[in-house]
């Protein structure tokens, strides 16, 4: 049996807490994430 995890790995890019981050599209440089959507 392998002693691997077989939990899976958050990986979403979106973040929790709002605030401005960098524009995952490219488009801007970047843009405000409300902690629910980008704006």
């Amino acid at each position: 049996m392998s002693s691997n995890s077989t939990t899976p790995q958050r990986t979403s890019t979106v973040p929790a807490v709002s605030g401005w981050y960098p524009d995952p599209t490219g488009r801007f440089e970047y843009r405000y994430h409300n902690g629910h959507a980008w704006t």
